[in-house]
Protein backbone atom coordinates (compact mmCIF):
# COMPACT_ATOMS: atom_id res chain seq x y z
CA UNK A 1 0.00 0.00 0.00
CA UNK A 2 0.78 3.65 -0.70
CA UNK A 3 0.99 5.36 2.51
CA UNK A 4 1.42 9.31 3.66
CA UNK A 5 2.48 9.89 7.13
CA UNK A 6 2.06 13.06 8.72
CA UNK A 7 4.46 11.79 11.86
CA UNK A 8 6.14 8.76 12.96
CA UNK A 9 3.12 6.95 13.89
CA UNK A 10 0.28 8.63 11.71
CA UNK A 11 -1.21 7.36 8.44
CA UNK A 12 -2.76 10.25 6.61
CA UNK A 13 -4.42 8.47 3.61
CA UNK A 14 -7.01 10.97 3.06
CA UNK A 15 -7.39 15.10 2.46
CA UNK A 16 -5.08 17.28 4.40
CA UNK A 17 -5.94 20.52 3.61
CA UNK A 18 -5.20 23.76 5.91
CA UNK A 19 -6.37 27.06 4.77
CA UNK A 20 -2.94 28.76 6.03
CA UNK A 21 -0.21 30.70 4.81
CA UNK A 22 2.89 29.31 7.22
CA UNK A 23 3.84 25.56 7.73
CA UNK A 24 1.84 23.74 10.44
CA UNK A 25 3.18 20.89 12.72
CA UNK A 26 1.79 18.59 14.67
CA UNK A 27 1.54 20.14 17.52
CA UNK A 28 -0.27 22.80 16.39
CA UNK A 29 -3.25 21.23 15.28
CA UNK A 30 -6.28 21.58 17.10
CA UNK A 31 -6.38 17.87 17.74
CA UNK A 32 -4.35 14.54 16.71
CA UNK A 33 -5.47 10.70 16.53
CA UNK A 34 -3.01 7.97 16.99
CA UNK A 35 -4.31 4.28 16.50
CA UNK A 36 -2.91 1.82 19.32
CA UNK A 37 -1.58 -0.87 17.35
CA UNK A 38 -2.82 -4.40 19.34
CA UNK A 39 -1.09 -7.36 20.20
CA UNK A 40 -2.46 -9.21 16.68
CA UNK A 41 -1.16 -6.57 14.28
CA UNK A 42 0.33 -8.35 10.91
CA UNK A 43 2.96 -6.25 10.42
CA UNK A 44 3.92 -3.81 13.80
CA UNK A 45 5.82 -1.62 12.06
CA UNK A 46 3.27 -0.23 9.55
CA UNK A 47 1.26 3.06 11.51
CA UNK A 48 -2.62 1.65 10.66
CA UNK A 49 -4.23 -1.24 11.20
CA UNK A 50 -2.83 -4.39 9.66
CA UNK A 51 -4.93 -7.82 10.94
CA UNK A 52 -5.75 -11.03 9.92
CA UNK A 53 -9.12 -12.04 11.76
CA UNK A 54 -11.14 -15.33 11.30
CA UNK A 55 -14.64 -15.03 10.15
CA UNK A 56 -17.24 -14.27 12.84
CA UNK A 57 -13.95 -13.18 15.11
CA UNK A 58 -14.73 -10.35 17.14
CA UNK A 59 -12.31 -7.69 18.70
CA UNK A 60 -12.33 -3.86 19.66
CA UNK A 61 -9.31 -1.48 18.26
CA UNK A 62 -9.12 1.82 20.10
CA UNK A 63 -7.88 5.34 18.19
CA UNK A 64 -6.33 7.55 21.02
CA UNK A 65 -7.45 11.36 19.93
CA UNK A 66 -6.16 14.17 21.94
CA UNK A 67 -7.98 17.85 22.04
CA UNK A 68 -4.65 20.23 21.99
CA UNK A 69 -6.48 23.46 22.60
CA UNK A 70 -8.08 25.07 25.52
CA UNK A 71 -11.71 25.24 24.10
CA UNK A 72 -14.42 21.93 23.90
CA UNK A 73 -13.76 20.42 20.76
CA UNK A 74 -16.19 17.68 18.96
CA UNK A 75 -14.44 15.50 16.17
CA UNK A 76 -16.78 13.71 13.74
CA UNK A 77 -16.14 10.11 12.53
CA UNK A 78 -16.90 8.61 8.97
CA UNK A 79 -15.85 5.01 8.39
CA UNK A 80 -15.09 4.17 4.66
CA UNK A 81 -14.45 1.51 1.68
CA UNK A 82 -10.85 1.33 -0.29
CA UNK A 83 -11.63 3.00 -3.97
CA UNK A 84 -8.97 3.86 -6.50
CA UNK A 85 -10.04 7.43 -8.40
CA UNK A 86 -8.79 8.11 -12.12
CA UNK A 87 -5.44 8.96 -10.88
CA UNK A 88 -5.16 5.50 -10.40
CA UNK A 89 -4.12 6.49 -7.10
CA UNK A 90 -6.61 4.58 -3.38
CA UNK A 91 -8.97 6.73 -1.90
CA UNK A 92 -10.33 5.54 1.75
CA UNK A 93 -13.56 7.68 1.85
CA UNK A 94 -16.11 5.59 -0.06
CA UNK A 95 -19.42 5.69 2.26
CA UNK A 96 -22.27 5.06 0.24
CA UNK A 97 -24.59 2.73 -1.11
CA UNK A 98 -24.44 3.70 -4.89
CA UNK A 99 -20.73 3.40 -4.66
CA UNK A 100 -20.99 -0.13 -4.58
CA UNK A 101 -22.38 0.24 -8.06
CA UNK A 102 -20.22 3.17 -9.55
CA UNK A 103 -16.68 2.21 -7.51
CA UNK A 104 -16.61 -1.25 -7.01
CA UNK A 105 -17.07 -4.89 -8.89
CA UNK A 106 -19.53 -7.15 -8.11
CA UNK A 107 -17.07 -9.43 -6.47
CA UNK A 108 -16.61 -7.12 -4.13
CA UNK A 109 -19.63 -8.37 -1.80
CA UNK A 110 -19.02 -11.75 -2.05
CA UNK A 111 -17.19 -11.37 1.54
CA UNK A 112 -19.52 -8.54 2.56
CA UNK A 113 -19.42 -4.93 2.62
CA UNK A 114 -16.74 -3.28 5.56
CA UNK A 115 -19.30 -1.13 6.66
CA UNK A 116 -21.66 -4.00 7.72
CA UNK A 117 -18.83 -5.36 10.49
CA UNK A 118 -17.15 -2.65 11.20
CA UNK A 119 -18.85 0.11 13.10
CA UNK A 120 -17.49 3.57 14.65
CA UNK A 121 -18.93 6.43 16.54
CA UNK A 122 -20.16 9.49 14.76
CA UNK A 123 -18.19 11.50 16.64
CA UNK A 124 -16.32 12.21 20.18
CA UNK A 125 -16.53 15.17 22.42
CA UNK A 126 -13.33 16.50 23.89
CA UNK A 127 -13.46 18.68 26.88
CA UNK A 128 -10.40 21.33 26.60
CA UNK A 129 -6.57 19.51 27.03
CA UNK A 130 -8.47 15.84 27.16
CA UNK A 131 -7.13 12.59 25.96
CA UNK A 132 -9.91 10.16 24.95
CA UNK A 133 -10.20 6.49 23.23
CA UNK A 134 -12.63 5.37 20.28
CA UNK A 135 -13.70 2.41 20.17
CA UNK A 136 -13.20 0.81 16.53
CA UNK A 137 -15.37 -2.57 16.89
CA UNK A 138 -15.30 -5.42 14.41
CA UNK A 139 -17.61 -8.39 13.85
CA UNK A 140 -16.47 -10.63 11.06
CA UNK A 141 -18.17 -11.31 8.62
CA UNK A 142 -19.60 -15.31 8.73
CA UNK A 143 -17.76 -16.12 5.35
CA UNK A 144 -14.20 -16.41 5.03
CA UNK A 145 -12.64 -13.74 3.59
CA UNK A 146 -10.03 -14.65 0.34
CA UNK A 147 -7.77 -11.84 0.17
CA UNK A 148 -8.19 -8.86 1.94
CA UNK A 149 -10.53 -5.84 2.78
CA UNK A 150 -9.42 -1.97 3.52
CA UNK A 151 -10.77 1.28 4.27
CA UNK A 152 -10.12 4.29 6.28
CA UNK A 153 -11.69 5.65 9.57
CA UNK A 154 -11.64 9.41 8.63
CA UNK A 155 -11.93 12.24 11.65
CA UNK A 156 -11.96 16.06 11.13
CA UNK A 157 -13.13 18.89 13.32
CA UNK A 158 -16.97 19.73 13.75
CA UNK A 159 -18.31 22.89 15.17
CA UNK A 160 -22.20 22.80 17.22
CA UNK A 161 -23.91 25.64 15.14
CA UNK A 162 -26.04 28.12 17.63
CA UNK A 163 -29.17 26.54 17.94
CA UNK A 164 -28.04 23.40 16.34
CA UNK A 165 -27.19 20.07 18.10
CA UNK A 166 -25.93 18.45 15.12
CA UNK A 167 -21.91 19.05 14.72
CA UNK A 168 -21.17 20.64 11.22
CA UNK A 169 -17.90 21.05 9.90
CA UNK A 170 -16.39 24.38 10.03
CA UNK A 171 -16.66 26.31 6.65
CA UNK A 172 -13.80 28.87 7.55
CA UNK A 173 -10.56 28.25 9.25
CA UNK A 174 -8.66 25.37 9.97
CA UNK A 175 -10.17 22.19 7.85
CA UNK A 176 -7.77 18.97 7.90
CA UNK A 177 -8.78 15.45 8.81
CA UNK A 178 -6.77 11.92 9.48
CA UNK A 179 -7.75 9.16 7.84
CA UNK A 180 -6.12 5.80 9.74
CA UNK A 181 -6.00 2.57 7.41
CA UNK A 182 -7.95 -0.24 8.28
CA UNK A 183 -6.58 -3.79 6.27
CA UNK A 184 -8.24 -6.71 7.42
CA UNK A 185 -6.73 -10.27 5.88
CA UNK A 186 -8.28 -13.34 5.72
CA UNK A 187 -7.22 -16.26 3.61
CA UNK A 188 -4.55 -16.19 1.07
CA UNK A 189 -6.63 -15.27 -1.98
CA UNK A 190 -6.66 -18.02 -4.89
CA UNK A 191 -4.21 -17.51 -8.17
CA UNK A 192 -3.99 -16.09 -10.56
CA UNK A 193 -4.92 -12.53 -9.75
CA UNK A 194 -7.74 -11.38 -12.45
CA UNK A 195 -7.91 -8.18 -14.26
CA UNK A 196 -11.14 -7.44 -16.78
CA UNK A 197 -11.95 -4.80 -18.92
CA UNK A 198 -15.14 -3.44 -18.76
CA UNK A 199 -17.13 -0.27 -19.97
CA UNK A 200 -15.76 1.54 -22.49
CA UNK A 201 -17.08 5.27 -23.48
CA UNK A 202 -16.03 8.92 -24.17
CA UNK A 203 -16.17 11.58 -21.89
CA UNK A 204 -15.22 15.32 -21.93
CA UNK A 205 -12.40 15.66 -19.24
CA UNK A 206 -11.51 19.28 -17.42
CA UNK A 207 -7.66 18.32 -19.31
CA UNK A 208 -9.53 17.29 -22.72
CA UNK A 209 -11.32 14.45 -24.66
CA UNK A 210 -10.51 11.05 -23.76
CA UNK A 211 -12.03 7.31 -23.72
CA UNK A 212 -12.48 6.41 -20.13
CA UNK A 213 -11.91 2.31 -20.08
CA UNK A 214 -13.20 0.78 -16.62
CA UNK A 215 -10.90 -2.14 -15.60
CA UNK A 216 -12.04 -4.00 -12.88
CA UNK A 217 -9.74 -5.47 -10.17
CA UNK A 218 -11.87 -8.84 -9.30
CA UNK A 219 -9.25 -9.48 -6.69
CA UNK A 220 -9.51 -8.80 -2.85
CA UNK A 221 -6.13 -8.10 -2.74
CA UNK A 222 -4.19 -4.53 -3.64
CA UNK A 223 -2.25 -4.34 -7.37
CA UNK A 224 0.81 -2.01 -6.77
CA UNK A 225 2.75 -0.14 -9.09
CA UNK A 226 0.46 -0.66 -12.29
CA UNK A 227 2.29 0.11 -15.45
CA UNK A 228 -0.16 0.80 -18.80
CA UNK A 229 0.33 0.87 -22.49
CA UNK A 230 -2.15 1.01 -24.52
CA UNK A 231 -3.57 2.08 -28.29
CA UNK A 232 -6.70 2.53 -29.68
CA UNK A 233 -7.03 1.30 -33.48
CA UNK A 234 -9.48 2.06 -36.29
CA UNK A 235 -11.24 -1.44 -36.85
CA UNK A 236 -11.47 -0.82 -40.44
CA UNK A 237 -7.72 0.53 -41.23
CA UNK A 238 -6.37 -1.00 -38.15
CA UNK A 239 -4.72 2.78 -38.11
CA UNK A 240 -3.75 3.42 -34.51
CA UNK A 241 -5.32 6.28 -33.26
CA UNK A 242 -4.10 7.25 -30.35
CA UNK A 243 -1.02 5.67 -27.96
CA UNK A 244 -1.18 5.76 -24.22
CA UNK A 245 2.38 4.86 -21.37
CA UNK A 246 1.91 4.81 -18.04
CA UNK A 247 5.12 4.29 -16.23
CA UNK A 248 5.84 2.47 -13.20
CA UNK A 249 9.71 3.31 -13.28
CA UNK A 250 10.48 4.80 -9.12
CA UNK A 251 7.84 3.59 -8.33
CA UNK A 252 5.79 5.68 -9.46
CA UNK A 253 2.74 3.48 -11.29
CA UNK A 254 -1.16 3.09 -10.65
CA UNK A 255 -2.54 1.17 -7.37
CA UNK A 256 -5.82 -0.66 -7.75
CA UNK A 257 -7.68 -1.32 -4.40
CA UNK A 258 -9.08 -4.48 -3.63
CA UNK A 259 -12.46 -5.42 -5.59
CA UNK A 260 -12.53 -2.15 -6.94
CA UNK A 261 -13.42 -0.06 -10.60
CA UNK A 262 -10.53 2.05 -11.79
CA UNK A 263 -11.79 3.98 -14.74
CA UNK A 264 -8.62 4.67 -16.62
CA UNK A 265 -8.64 8.47 -18.82
CA UNK A 266 -7.31 7.63 -22.07
CA UNK A 267 -6.72 10.83 -23.64
CA UNK A 268 -6.81 11.53 -27.49
CA UNK A 269 -4.99 14.75 -27.62
CA UNK A 270 -7.64 16.70 -29.12
CA UNK A 271 -8.46 14.26 -32.06
CA UNK A 272 -11.52 13.50 -33.08
CA UNK A 273 -13.02 10.71 -33.55
CA UNK A 274 -15.49 9.70 -37.01
CA UNK A 275 -18.52 7.09 -36.34
CA UNK A 276 -17.48 3.96 -36.10
CA UNK A 277 -15.64 1.13 -34.78
CA UNK A 278 -12.45 0.96 -32.77
CA UNK A 279 -10.78 -1.54 -30.72
CA UNK A 280 -8.85 -0.27 -27.59
CA UNK A 281 -5.56 -2.67 -26.06
CA UNK A 282 -4.19 -2.26 -22.79
CA UNK A 283 -0.96 -4.29 -22.04
CA UNK A 284 -0.74 -3.77 -17.73
CA UNK A 285 2.17 -4.95 -15.78
CA UNK A 286 3.12 -4.76 -11.69
CA UNK A 287 6.21 -7.05 -11.04
CA UNK A 288 6.44 -9.99 -12.98
CA UNK A 289 2.78 -10.04 -13.38
CA UNK A 290 1.15 -9.41 -16.86
CA UNK A 291 -2.54 -8.61 -18.23
CA UNK A 292 -3.49 -8.24 -22.04
CA UNK A 293 -6.99 -6.89 -22.50
CA UNK A 294 -8.88 -5.45 -25.51
CA UNK A 295 -11.84 -4.31 -26.61
CA UNK A 296 -13.71 -3.26 -29.25
CA UNK A 297 -16.52 0.16 -28.94
CA UNK A 298 -18.32 1.85 -31.05
CA UNK A 299 -18.76 5.32 -31.51
CA UNK A 300 -22.09 6.53 -33.51
CA UNK A 301 -23.25 9.96 -34.76
CA UNK A 302 -24.78 10.87 -31.29
CA UNK A 303 -21.62 10.19 -29.45
CA UNK A 304 -19.25 12.25 -31.99
CA UNK A 305 -18.14 14.73 -30.01
CA UNK A 306 -15.71 17.73 -30.90
CA UNK A 307 -12.32 16.88 -29.26
CA UNK A 308 -10.41 19.66 -30.55
CA UNK A 309 -9.67 21.88 -27.27
CA UNK A 310 -10.56 25.63 -27.41
CA UNK A 311 -7.41 27.18 -28.87
CA UNK A 312 -5.89 30.06 -26.42
CA UNK A 313 -5.49 33.51 -27.58
CA UNK A 314 -2.34 35.57 -27.33
CA UNK A 315 -3.26 38.12 -24.28
CA UNK A 316 -1.29 41.44 -26.21
CA UNK A 317 -4.59 41.91 -28.53
CA UNK A 318 -6.60 41.74 -25.78
CA UNK A 319 -4.70 44.78 -23.92
CA UNK A 320 -5.04 46.51 -27.30
CA UNK A 321 -8.31 46.51 -27.35
CA UNK A 322 -8.86 47.00 -23.81
CA UNK A 323 -6.65 50.02 -23.67
CA UNK A 324 -8.25 51.93 -26.84
CA UNK A 325 -11.66 50.95 -25.22
CA UNK A 326 -10.22 53.10 -22.25
CA UNK A 327 -8.89 55.60 -24.35
CA UNK A 328 -12.44 55.94 -26.22
CA UNK A 329 -14.68 56.04 -23.21
CA UNK A 330 -11.74 58.72 -21.39
CA UNK A 331 -12.08 60.47 -24.74
CA UNK A 332 -16.29 60.44 -24.69
CA UNK A 333 -15.98 62.04 -20.84
CA UNK A 334 -13.35 64.64 -21.72
CA UNK A 335 -15.78 65.48 -24.97
CA UNK A 336 -19.39 65.62 -22.86
CA UNK A 337 -17.30 67.95 -20.39
CA UNK A 338 -16.12 70.58 -22.68
CA UNK A 339 -19.87 70.72 -24.22
CA UNK A 340 -21.46 70.84 -21.17
CA UNK A 341 -18.84 73.17 -19.91
CA UNK A 342 -20.17 76.69 -21.81
CA UNK A 343 -23.81 76.15 -20.94
CA UNK A 344 -23.15 75.65 -17.51
CA UNK A 345 -21.11 79.15 -17.96
CA UNK A 346 -23.68 80.46 -19.23
CA UNK A 347 -26.24 79.37 -16.95
CA UNK A 348 -24.26 80.83 -13.40
CA UNK A 349 -23.35 83.95 -14.79
CA UNK A 350 -26.51 84.87 -16.38
CA UNK A 351 -27.35 88.40 -15.79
Amino acid sequence: MKIVKISSILLLVGSFWLLMTTSVQARDFDFTVTPQIPENQVDKSKPYFDLQLAKRQKQVLYLTVKNNTKKKLTVLLQLGRAYTNENGTVQYNSSTKGDLRTRFDYSYLQHGDLLRFVKVPKQVKLAPKAVAKVPVTIKMPAKSILGVVAGGIRLQLGDLQMGDSTPHVPQVGNRYSYTIGLVLHGQTPPAPVRLGLGTIRLKKLTTGPAIMATIHNQNACFINNLAIKGTIKDSRTHKTIQRLNFSNQDNLGKQLAPNSLYRLPFSLGGKTLKSGRYRLALRLTSKDQVWDLQESFKVDRQQRVNYHQSRSFPWWPQIIAGSLLLILVVGIIIAYYFWRAPKSGQHCYKK
